[in-house]
């Protein structure tokens, strides 16, 4: 599964569980007003020398934010040095980028912006290293958004298939109902240069859900797994499957995997998935959960488990129920396994991982939740988070840091 491309440093083996009370936070850095960009809102992604790239909504040159590199210190303890590799003018090559970014093999960096490029409306851009090894990065819009079926403002990035070819998401456009869309990529052909899209699924808000927020999961069969924030049977959100086109075919087929409702499952994923290697599925959800608590809604962790031979559906579960304070309430980001097949995430003001279960009917435990100090604003932690060397955490906070406009944090167990 593409999604395993998140742990992307060598990782050691690590222990099933640690003591939480260990686990310190550390601001590597915070971002500033002006040409370095604020206001991250998606994750992280890191190269084989550690350093760490994403994107800003906000800031740059122009204002309408920026691609960055932290380089990590030479010494222990030394600062992390941020350099814009690229800002965005807001006209043809995009405006105000809501989420991480990804790689190809010759180490250009992939993504979208919710705004800009030729209609307005958002663009998936390739962000080329200089030849020489030294100078400016060159920006390419592969694509650029038109409204309508074509969709409008992509909130999620991009990931790969096998071929080459790029996924994702737009939050709106897709048709009258304006519910959002899926699409494909395809790189151009030989002596060509335009990708080409195509429109895999258009989201008519009931009963198929619609505001699709997080990206796409390409599996190795060729399907393609995602959420909504919204719509489906119960208007609480959804889980979908697009399966390729049978030969011959064009179109592709959307089957809604799962309805959330507000208790006990969960409402509103926002998040992008994650699958196991037995393809079950697992995200977040912002609210719902914990029937019956004295703080019920906080949000949860659940997961899906394909159909059992002979059937046809899928089952959910709630893996596990956030209660709010310091344990943290309402994720809006996705998950990723470490090396030991824990899963890492964060909500609003919390890193938590959650160890898997030693019998198959044993339950998911939560081993650590570090609380995110507020540090000049509120903190949401958005992006994604990744996992590097030694079980270190790195991730994005929209708001707090120095200025209140953000930061970029690991957690060391």
């Amino acid at each position: 599964m593409l999604k395993f491309a998140k742990i992307l440093f060598s990782v050691s083996a690590i222990a099933a569980a640690f003591d939480a009370s260990a686990a310190t936070h550390t601001v590597i850095y915070s971002f500033q007003p002006g040409a370095g960009g604020y206001w991250p809102n998606g994750g992280v992604i890191a190269d084989k020398a550690g350093a760490l790239y994403g994107t800003t909504t906000l800031g740059g040159s122009a204002g309408k934010g920026v691609v960055y590199k932290l380089t990590p210190p030479a010494t222990s303890g030394g600062a992390w040095v941020e350099t814009v590799l690229y800002s965005f003018n807001g006209t043809s090559d995009g405006a105000g980028p809501q989420s991480g970014l990804t790689w190809d093999a010759k180490g250009n960096l992939y993504g979208t912006t919710q705004g800009g490029g030729s209609s307005g409306l958002g663009t998936v851009f390739k962000l080329a290293p200089p030849k020489s090894g030294t100078g400016a990065w060159t920006l390419t819009v592969l694509y650029a958004f038109k409204g309508n079926m074509d969709g409008a403002a992509p909130n999620a990035g991009v990931v790969f298939d096998k071929a080459g070819a790029l996924y994702g998401t737009t939050y709106y456009g897709g048709g009258p109902s304006d519910g959002g869309m899926a699409y494909k990529l395809t790189p151009p052909a030989p002596g060509k240069t335009n990708w080409t899209e195509t429109v895999l699924t258009s989201f008519m808000k009931t009963p198929d859900g619609a505001a699709p927020n997080g990206g796409l999961l390409v599996a190795a069969s060729g399907k393609v797994f995602g959420t909504t924030a919204f719509g489906g049977t119960n208007s609480q959100g959804t889980v979908f499957q697009l399966t390729p086109p049978a030969a011959g075919k064009t179109a592709w087929k959307k089957t809604i995997l799962y309805n959330f409702k507000v208790s006990p499952d969960g409402v509103s994923p926002y998040c992008d998935l994650v699958a196991d290697a037995k393809g079950a599925l697992y995200g977040t959800t912002t609210g719902g959960g914990n029937p019956g608590s004295a703080i019920p809604g906080q949000g949860t962790v659940f997961k899906l488990t394909p159909p059992a031979a002979g059937k046809t559906a899928w089952t959910e579960k709630v893996i596990y129920n956030f209660k709010g304070g310091k344990d943290g309430a309402g994720p809006f980001a996705g998950l990723t396994f470490n090396a030991a097949g824990a899963l890492i995430g964060s909500t609003t003001k919390t890193v938590f991982r959650l160890t898997p279960p030693a019998t198959a009917s044993g339950k998911w435990t939560e081993t650590m939740s570090v609380y995110l100090p507020t540090q000049a604003g509120s903190i949401i932690a958005v992006g994604d988070p990744i996992v590097g060397a030694g079980g270190v955490i790195y991730g994005t906070t929209t708001y707090g840091g120095a200025s209140g406009l953000g930061t970029v944090y690991k957690v060391k167990p």
